[in-house]
């Protein structure tokens, strides 16, 4: 073989080498971006109301959101996200909520994502029923509302298209 063809195999080579790293550190890089942030406690009424507006009046409430998915430079984002929260209610209102739409005790302790400030979940009491859920959210979005007679809170885990 002549010189000129191994310094050409050698570069062929080296030159694959070099894209198969660079290709490799993109791939990784892609993934070990965190790309979940800490996701703050809101407390405007405005986005809870716009997107539940059955939730009627209600002093405060404590919420997040976040992005499902990862996105990416190359691939378009998601377009769903998740919200998760605490609105806060009078002790009437959970009394009225609870023998309207017929709510029962739920078994177990709901794994609730975070918990704001004031709020004691040693004795929360879960109460849920279908007809609560799908009168407070509309059709287009998952997920459930509960209610913490112990605490007077409405929680709420949804996903929105």
């Amino acid at each position: 073989m002549s010189m000129k063809r191994k310094l050409f195999l050698i570069m062929v080579v080296l030159f694959c080498i070099v894209i198969l790293v660079v290709s490799i550190l993109f791939f990784i890089s892609s993934f070990s971006k965190d790309n979940k942030q800490e996701e703050a406690i809101r407390t405007d009424k405005e986005a809870i109301i716009n997107r539940f507006p059955n939730i009627g009046d209600f002093e405060k409430c404590y919420w997040k959101s976040g992005v499902m998915g990862s996105g990416g430079r190359w691939v378009p984002g998601p377009s769903d996200y998740w919200m998760k929260g605490f609105i806060e209610i009078d002790a009437v209102k959970v009394k009225y909520y609870i023998e309207k739409y017929d709510m029962k005790v739920l078994d177990e302790n709901l794994q609730i994502s975070f918990i704001p400030e004031n709020y004691d979940n040693t004795i929360s009491k879960w109460f849920y029923s279908k007809e609560f859920n799908d009168f407070k959210k509309p059709p287009s979005i998952l997920g459930n509302f509960y209610i913490d007679s112990a605490n007077n809170m409405i929680y709420f885990e949804v996903v929105i298209s």
